[in-house]
């Protein structure tokens, strides 16, 4: 393998017969050339001694040299491809240009707000993908960003290189709902079930553990029965009841689906900074029929540094719609998974003390019903109107 010295001002390939590999080391010492040399006769030289090697190798042994390698070799291959020399140059112009403009913004400290929301919030107040640096001023861009984000307790601006390190803390935002509290009010059944468990904070209990309420019973009531009278209140407090409810899923057999019938290229876009580029569109109408599946490929350098230059593609995806007509293993799966999804949605704040599924094939597909035991809180609020 070539050193970086090599790379850099050039050598060249060579290969001997194994059989002439002790007249080649000879001929590196007596000229002073350092080179390395495989068992199977492959050595490397530097460009600037291939002249005395040939010279002096010529007629003592026989050997193959590669064309010059290395930087040198590589200008020397295209000093005709004027394309690629323009590139090359048009790229050194770019960087240095560009160098002082930024390339890239990175937050960091965000927990619940997401980055792109905080890069859109920095373009808007000054700083972004292609944003000059000497235009920039770090402590205004903060304090303009405090001032248009409430979410947002502090940020800092940090500029290495051509990229921008956001660091930010967020407001811990804690927002009380103002509920208007009635004046008088009872405690009533929201379900039927069976008493568990009352606790009574204010007003007095109207039933007791082991009865059953239909919905709209009072359980804790507002209006109390003193000495000196009727006097009415806020009931609060707490009931439990076991109740008992059906939960039943049909999974039909036959089902809409929607297949991808065609798919076709959209868009081919470069995007250099805030500059865009259309290398190829698709004039048809597809958007109102179609999916857009945008692809984007973003171009890093060593150490993940990402450059100001991305390639963006769209493609249409067209979709047809169809009848499948489920198996009765798929019928089966189908209706399990919904039924688990509303059982742990409808009874999430509920202790589940009993569960009984049985479960059918009809001619529309398959239904299956649990029966589901369960303790709740059922009490609710209801407003006392007093004339």
């Amino acid at each position: 393998m070539a050193s970086l010295n090599e790379l850099v001002f050039g050598y060249r390939k060579g290969k001997v017969e194994p059989k002439d590999m002790p007249k080649l080391t000879s001929i590196f010492l007596k000229l002073g050339i350092t080179s390395s040399i495989t068992p199977d006769g492959l050595f490397t030289i530097p460009e600037k001694d291939s002249g005395r090697f040939t010279a002096y190798a010529g007629g003592r042994i026989r050997f193959t040299l590669s064309e010059p390698l290395g930087v040198p070799g590589f200008f020397i291959r295209g000093r005709k491809r004027y394309g690629l020399i323009f590139a090359l140059i048009l790229i050194c112009v770019i960087y240095f240009l560009s160098s002082g403009l930024v390339w890239d913004v990175r937050v960091s400290g965000n927990e619940t707000l997401s980055d792109q929301s905080i890069i859109d919030s920095l373009e808007q107040v000054g700083l972004g993908v292609g944003t000059s640096w000497r235009e920039t001023d770090n402590s205004a861009i903060e304090n303009e960003l405090l001032m248009a984000r409430n979410d947002i307790a502090w940020v800092s601006v940090v500029r290495r290189g051509t990229v921008a390190y956001v660091r930010i803390i967020e407001t811990e935002n804690v927002t009380y709902e103002q509920v208007p509290v009635p004046s008088y009010s009872n405690v009533i059944a929201d379900r039927d079930g069976v008493i568990e468990e009352i606790t009574v904070k204010s007003g007095v209990a109207a039933v007791k553990v082991g009865d059953v309420v239909r919905e709209g019973d009072v359980l804790i009531s507002g209006v109390v029965e003193t000495e000196r009278g009727v006097i009415f209140c806020r009931a609060e407090g707490c009931v439990r009841a076991k109740a008992v409810a059906d939960v039943s899923v049909l999974a039909t057999r036959e089902i809409k689906i929607n297949e991808p019938s065609d798919t076709s290229l959209a868009y081919v876009r470069a995007v250099l900074f805030k500059f865009s580029i259309n290398i190829f569109k698709n004039y048809r109408n597809h958007e109102n029929n179609c999916d857009i599946i945008e692809e984007i490929r973003n171009f890093t350098l060593f150490g993940g540094y990402k450059l100001p230059f991305k390639l963006e593609k769209g493609y249409y995806i067209e979709y047809s719609e169809a009848t499948y007509t489920r198996t009765e293993e798929e019928m089966t799966k189908a209706a399990r998974m919904e039924l688990e999804t509303r059982i742990n949605t409808e009874f999430r704040d509920a202790d589940i003390l009993k569960l009984r599924t049985t479960g059918e094939f009809c001619n529309d597909g398959y239904r299956i019903t649990s029966r589901v035991v369960y303790a709740t809180e059922i009490g609710k609020e209801s407003v006392i109107e007093v004339n």
